[in-house]
């Protein structure tokens, strides 16, 4: 799956046709309602390092490419958590801000944002 589009509160994905079908195959819902645990590793420049975000999402919308079959997916993101400096291969979850956002998630986009409009010199955000 290809990661399109990010923010502190939600996310949307590409899953081509043959990923979709695996997934379902698989038992993966892909249907509006349907809920995943994602895994993001997000490069940190300012830290040189990669900061991880485990996501429970929920689908919110679904569009398949009437060509390709490719399926597009807009999920929110219901509840954050990164791994345990002590076991690693465990989360610890929490809750969203009053915002709905995974804070620490919607300040390295802004960062990210702030990068690329500085680097474009452009006066349109």
């Amino acid at each position: 799956m290809g990661l399109l589009n990010l923010s502190g509160g939600g996310l949307r994905l590409l899953a081509p046709r043959a990923t979709a079908r695996s997934a379902t195959a698989r038992g993966m819902s892909l249907d509006v309602g349907g809920r995943f645990a994602a895994l993001l590793e997000l490069y940190d420049p300012q830290h040189d390092r990669s900061l991880g975000f485990w996501l429970h999402c929920r689908i919110q919308n679904r569009f398949v490419a009437f060509e390709t079959r490719d399926v597009e997916l807009g999920a929110q993101v219901l509840a954050w958590g990164q791994a345990r400096p002590d076991a690693p291969h465990m989360a610890d979850w929490k809750p969203l801000s009053d915002e709905g956002e995974a804070e620490p998630l919607g300040n390295w986009v802004i960062r990210r944002h702030l990068e690329l409009y500085r680097e474009s010199g452009s006066d349109v955000v």
